[in-house]
């Protein structure tokens, strides 16, 4: 984008005046078919570290290092499949991390940032090996253009492009940008991302930025992940292991329910690994059966018990009297939400998840334990109790389901006439975390007697069959690329497992 090019440019501009850019002519491969030069991507062959066989030009996805294409072992270009690139020279210019290491050692060792175990111990591996120039254009056609005389061919290396694309795509929300990336005194950034990336966002992109000697927001905080696999395999497109973006959007399943599954198996300490089985057991056995079950129980018994007179429409009934029970419940719940808060604040996401499906566990068992489709024949002013609490308890728990599955708590929120049918699209309307539940607080102000449910719930989410199984995964999915492994010393997991 336009903007993207100007905050480039501009930052570069910064850092040469700074005298933190350097040139120099380096060796690099060639490739005379194409007549190109091989940067990065353009170039695969063997890691002279791993001897995995699919190493790219600048990383190794077996052994997560960061290599130099013209290193490779029988290096191949990837656009016509030659396999006789030779080296040629070319100038290019450089961010001179050596000279930036002390401003960045004294940054991570300050109470700004903090680094999680993975990242803290791969930013120390860098710089105790010491920081090197690292060079930040490319031989390449599409890119950002290098405002320098003499690299009007050129354009900037995507690790130094990339990461500026946070500030650019700001500015493309609003002009406002500089109130989110140059106020680090009132802005608090956290990052996400498999430990691939890492080097990237806790050395280069804050070396960028301090390289500029301007007040930019920088990393706070940072949580990566470990490797997430594919039926115990390496995702891989050139393998066909795996399944991808373009698949999934082909495939008629709720987009909370891959939300769900990869959050859950989020490689937070050690690789995990994405089954087709543990897709179906997530919905079935745990989304359906504990979110679906309880929210779909509870408003259908209001939509169905309590009816505004003259109408068919649903309305929340007056409560009676809140007992033991019902203060024993909040207690309950209140507990699992305070572990929840503590997960989330220290980017615990899978627990944060678990968190909230215990949460979920309560409300079916509040529901179950009273079993308000007898206490309406017996005990209405019970009865009526129940209900409303059961309405408070699936508005606490859309809440914290909003960060991990916005689309099934959008659909919750909806259905209790809490937003409407625009806002499902639009998550900053959602209502913020809600204080721990307590008598004090009951009924809430927005679910008073007389809230009117417009109409009947649908089901938040539907079984996936056997047949259906067979049909997503076409029947042997699970088994693609098993003919193809990855060649005797391949190691680690595949692509990165997080990120964002």
């Amino acid at each position: 984008t336009q903007n993207q090019t100007e905050i480039a440019q501009a930052v570069y501009k910064k850092l040469d005046e700074n005298n933190f850019i350097s040139e120099n002519s380096t060796s690099q491969l060639f490739c005379k078919t194409c007549q190109r030069f091989l940067a990065d991507r353009y170039v695969e062959g063997v890691c002279p570290l791993c001897k995995y066989d699919s190493a790219r030009g600048d990383q190794c996805d077996g052994c997560g290092k960061l290599l130099n294409a013209k290193d490779l072992i029988d290096p191949i270009c990837t656009v016509c499949t030659s396999k006789d690139p030779e080296e040629k020279t070319s100038n290019h210019l450089y961010l001179c991390l050596d000279k930036l290491q002390p401003i960045l050692e004294e940054w991570l060792a300050g109470d700004t940032v903090t680094l999680d175990r993975n990242a803290e111990g791969i930013t120390k591996t860098w710089l105790s090996l010491g920081l090197k120039e690292r060079c930040i254009t490319r031989d390449l056609k599409w890119g950002t253009p290098v405002p320098r005389e003499g690299f009007e061919n050129k354009v900037f290396y995507v690790w130094y492009d990339a990461p500026l694309g946070y500030v650019s795509i700001t500015k493309e929300y609003t002009d406002e940008w500089e109130k989110w990336w140059k106020n680090p005194e009132n802005v608090t950034l956290y990052q996400f991302m498999g430990k691939d990336n890492v080097p990237f966002h806790t050395v280069i992109f804050p070396c960028t930025l301090h390289g500029t000697k301007e007040n930019w927001t920088k990393l706070n905080y940072i949580s990566t992940t470990e490797y997430l696999m594919y039926e115990g395999q390496q995702f891989s497109k050139s393998r066909s292991v795996g399944v991808f973006g373009d698949e999934v959007q082909g495939i008629d399943l709720s987009v909370d329910i891959w939300r769900y599954t990869l959050i859950s198996k989020r490689p937070e300490t050690s690789d995990s690994s994405f089954t087709w089985s543990e897709l179906k057991d997530n919905n079935n056995n745990e989304l359906l059966s504990n979110i679906g079950n309880f929210v779909n129980r509870a408003l259908k018994f209001t939509f169905k018990n309590y009816k505004q007179e003259g109408s068919d429409q649903g309305v929340l009934p007056a409560p009676g009297p809140l007992t033991e029970q019902d203060i024993a419940c909040f207690e309950g719940v209140n507990k699992v939400f305070e572990e929840y808060k503590a997960a989330m604040d220290q980017r615990r996401l899978r627990e944060g998840l678990q968190k909230a499906m215990e949460v979920g566990r309560c409300c079916n068992k509040f529901f179950q334990d009273e079993k308000p489709w007898e206490l309406i024949k017996k005990d209405e002013e019970r009865c009526r109790t129940v209900i409303v609490i059961a309405l408070h308890l699936t508005y606490f728990l859309s809440t914290l389901l909003a960060p991990f599955l916005p689309s099934l708590s959008s659909k919750i929120l909806f259905d209790m006439n809490l937003i409407s049918e625009d806002q499902k699209k639009h998550t900053e309307c959602h209502p913020y975390l809600p204080e721990p539940l307590s008598e004090k607080s009951f009924p809430l102000p927005f679910l008073q007697p007389g809230h009117k449910i417009l109409r009947e719930p649908q089901p938040l989410i539907k079984i996936v069959t056997g047949k259906e199984y067979e049909k997503y995964t076409g029947g042997d999915k699970k088994d693609q690329g098993k003919k193809e492994q990855p060649k005797k010393g391949a190691k680690g997991g595949g692509k990165k497992g997080g990120g964002g």
